[in-house]
């Protein structure tokens, strides 16, 4: 016979509990999040839980229209709704935190009127259905009999009620941490409390804003452009950002860095059909290679300067490009084709091309963080003021030509990130990524971007990635616009997209503070 506690069979109660777990769990996160807006922003969020339920309708919506399937969604509605949050706070909110906490409430509360009301308009009032993953169907049946001494007594556990409550203590557990023992939180709750002392440290506090909403866009992206595009861009995007870290913060012009790009391409492509490599491993064994292959011509290259350095990593290139077509493996002028992109650490199925978009998402953040990370180190001051006087930085003792080298490996490595992972998404390594040309259309990505700037190369490769992608059912009308593109970044906009913006706006400061 069951055991029978203030009259409720103790399964029953357990099971009661556990509910009350579960919604406590709810409320938790929420109330997590509120207490961070008001701790931090000293601002009362009463449109909280409208933020709460267009996440719940953002994760149905991802599931039926974009076949976004639940684990998935943890990671990209959090960013959409963060994405939303920040659109919010930067035209609505941020202009009441000086003003009474009365009119941030009844704001807000304008704000659920409005939700709500599209939301009622859209999907009506009686809710929606959503369907459990596999993973978290079912129930889990445990043993009660060392808590009651009748072996019979047990209760059935939903899994899903436990991932709820699970899930929820991690959450919390992790905002706690990073808000009060990282450095991220510590600039977070700075930028909060004083913007202005943040500045003067030289933290840019709506850079951090503005990289926050676009890392939130970059990952819905895939919902409404082709994956594979902004795979390809993305890849092209962190080409064009390692070779900027040479030309813009050295000021070396190599004119031969899709020798790194196209080998590293080959070394993925080759280790991922013939050797049946995980995706990982290839990519980071066509690093490796490409650091090795930039170390031994940087060696040779840096030692002469100007026009004579770029000839010699343009020669340089060349013999790799004919040793590609030589070379049985690769190919020839066929390359390797019908590469497949294989299981992320085992179990993650790249084929399918959202897998693979969050999987380059992932090496384009890395690289990107690795490139501003060296160029704000005090190496990268080192590199900047070789750049700016060479003769100045040999006077002051530095071993000029170490910082060069150091400086070609790094970026040598990072192009070759970029082509090993271009090789897992097109699933083709091909001359065309060898060639002289592709080594012009890198240093026309950084001009049109803007040299010396950390995302304007990355923002040029897009645009130059689209173009390419829109005009090519046109055959050579790609090149004779490219080419064009290419004289007028020289002629007339050497800053490039970034530079031009940041010369304007640093211009309109100026006038600002005069008048």
């Amino acid at each position: 016979m069951m055991t029978i506690v203030f009259g409720v069979p103790l399964s029953y109660l357990g099971l009661q509990l556990l509910i009350g777990m579960q919604n406590g769990a709810f409320y938790a996160l929420l109330s997590l999040g509120l207490a961070v807006i008001f701790g931090m922003l000293n601002f009362i969020n009463f449109a909280h839980g409208a933020q709460y339920m267009l996440g719940a309708f953002a994760t149905w919506i991802a599931l039926k229209f974009f076949g976004v399937p639940y684990w998935w969604s943890l990671l990209l509605v959090p960013l959409v709704i963060g994405g939303i949050g920040i659109i919010i706070e930067r035209t609505l909110l941020r202009w009441l935190y000086e003003l009474d906490h009365l009119y941030g409430l009844l704001l807000t509360f304008g704000l659920i009127l409005i939700i709500e009301g599209i939301m009622t308009q859209l999907f009506g009032s009686s809710g929606l259905s959503y369907e459990k993953p596999n993973l978290l169907s079912g129930a889990q049946r445990i043993p009660l009999g060392a808590l009651t001494g009748n072996d019979r007594d047990f209760m059935m556990m939903p899994i899903y009620r436990l991932w709820i409550i699970a899930i929820s203590i991690v959450l919390c557990a992790a905002t706690w941490y990073v808000i009060e023992r990282t450095r991220l939180g510590s600039y977070l709750r700075a930028a909060t409390e004083n913007p202005a002392l943040v500045r003067s440290f030289g933290i840019n506090v709506s850079v951090l804003v503005m990289l926050t909403y676009g890392f939130a866009i970059l990952s819905v992206l895939p919902m409404f452009v082709y994956p594979v595009f902004l795979m390809k861009a993305m890849c092209f995007a962190l080409f064009a950002s390692a070779f900027n870290l040479l030309l813009g913060f050295t000021g070396l012009l190599s004119f031969g860095h899709a020798a790194f790009f196209g080998f590293s391409s080959y070394i993925s492509a080759h280790a991922l059909r013939e050797w049946g490599v995980s995706p990982e491993f290839a990519i980071f064994i066509s690093t490796l290679g490409s650091a090795a292959l930039g170390l031994v011509s940087g060696f040779i290259a840096i030692r002469r300067q100007g026009i004579y350095f770029a000839m010699i990593t343009l020669a340089m290139s060349q013999m790799v490009y004919f040793a590609a077509v030589q070379m049985p493996f690769t190919g020839g002028e066929d390359g390797i084709q019908g590469v497949q992109r294989g299981n992320l650490f085992g179990f993650i199925d790249l084929s399918n091309n959202i897998n693979a978009y969050f999987f380059v998402l992932a090496i384009f953040v890395f690289g990107l963080y690795a490139i501003w990370r060296t160029i704000n180190s005090p190496f990268g001051q080192i590199l900047k003021a070789i750049r700016e006087n060479e003769p100045r930085a040999v006077s002051l003792g530095y071993r000029v030509d170490h910082f060069k080298l150091m400086a070609f490996t790094i970026s040598a490595a990072l192009a070759g990130m970029a082509g090993g992972t271009k090789a897992l998404v097109v699933q083709v390594a091909s001359l065309t990524d060898i060639t002289w040309q592709m080594s012009g259309e890198v240093v026309l990505m950084t001009l049109l971007g803007g040299m010396g700037t950390v995302f304007g190369p990355a923002i040029g490769a897009v645009v130059v990635i689209t173009l390419q992608n829109y005009l090519n059912a046109f055959g050579s009308m790609v090149s004779i616009v490219i080419g064009i593109i290419f004289v007028v970044c020289v002629l007339l906009f050497r800053r490039g997209i970034v530079g031009e913006l940041q010369a304007y706006f640093a211009a309109r400061k100026n006038t600002s503070k005069g008048a």
